[in-house]
């Protein structure tokens, strides 16, 4: 049987209408995608992201970070990597990636 076509399938993206999820072919929204950091807020809570996957649209989302009551100001042109809570994809969050290259310009605890 064609699971995109099976009656559970078809139950499954009914209910994501119906609460609003919109979810794009072959995302894995439990998963963390690489994006490019194009500008923070002035408090460090937010910042503007473009994901590397083009099938994924750019957009501001929450920086996450694991230190409570701190602030992190990220480089711009750094990398973050995209998630979402529970697999919501209503529910964005970056958190820093560490990865070479990515750099925290102010850590203020």
């Amino acid at each position: 049987m064609n699971r995109a076509r099976s009656p559970v399938a078809a139950l499954v993206r009914l209910v994501k209408r119906a609460i609003g999820m919109r979810t794009v072919p072959g995302i894995d929204y439990l998963g963390l995608y690489r994006a490019k950091v194009i500008s923070q807020n002035a408090d460090f809570t937010k910042m503007d992201v473009l994901p590397d996957d083009t099938r994924i649209a750019g957009g501001t989302v929450p920086l996450k970070h694991g230190l409570p009551g701190a602030t992190v100001q990220v480089a711009q042109g750094a990398y973050v990597l995209l998630g979402w809570e529970g697999g919501n994809p209503k529910a964005p969050y970056a958190v820093p990636s560490w990865e070479s290259g990515a750099s925290v310009t102010k850590l203020v605890l």
